[in-house]
């Protein structure tokens, strides 16, 4: 866990004008970038919530949109501006929703698929973050097909680890 006084990142809900913002750090991901319909659709789902981390500046420089399970959190997406990465965004974000399961009394874990692409990267940030793997997969088919990626790694964080 980071020292969020170290990065002076807030993690707050989304609100609408803070889309256009969100579509731009989608914009600089390399695979996959959601664009404003795409995104628009998920967040107005009940089941999910949107956050984005704002820096010292007040400028949003990441995002995160996870969703309750009946038991747990999990992390569809999270993105962090390309030029404010490795800055500890991604952590505070973490962070925010490892709160927020601590907090609760019917949840109890936060999981996260890693895509293929991003296992080297992704599996660290998770990792120092607490989370461990939990499985590998390979299809990403199912009714929440959007959820998961096609391969990657499954990590897992659990109440009190």
């Amino acid at each position: 866990m980071q020292d969020r006084s170290l990065t002076a990142i807030d993690v707050e809900w989304l609100v609408s004008k803070d889309i256009k913002h969100v579509v731009d750090i989608e914009q600089t991901r390399l695979f996959d970038p959601w664009i404003e319909s795409d995104i628009r659709s998920r967040v107005a789902t009940q089941a999910t919530v949107a956050v984005v981390a704002r820096d010292r500046d007040g400028d949003i420089a990441g995002w995160c949109l996870y969703s309750a399970e009946p038991h747990g959190y999990l992390i569809i997406r999270l993105s962090v501006c390309i030029w404010r990465q490795r800055r500890g965004v991604a952590s505070a974000i973490l962070d925010y929703i490892r709160e927020r399961m601590e907090a609760s009394q019917t949840r109890f874990w936060v999981r996260c698929c890693v895509p293929e692409h991003l296992i080297e990267v992704g599996c660290v940030l998770l990792r120092t973050n607490g989370y461990i793997s939990r499985s590998m997969f390979t299809d990403g088919g199912g009714p929440d097909h959007w959820q998961r990626p096609h391969a990657g790694v499954e990590m897992i964080l659990r109440k009190g680890w």
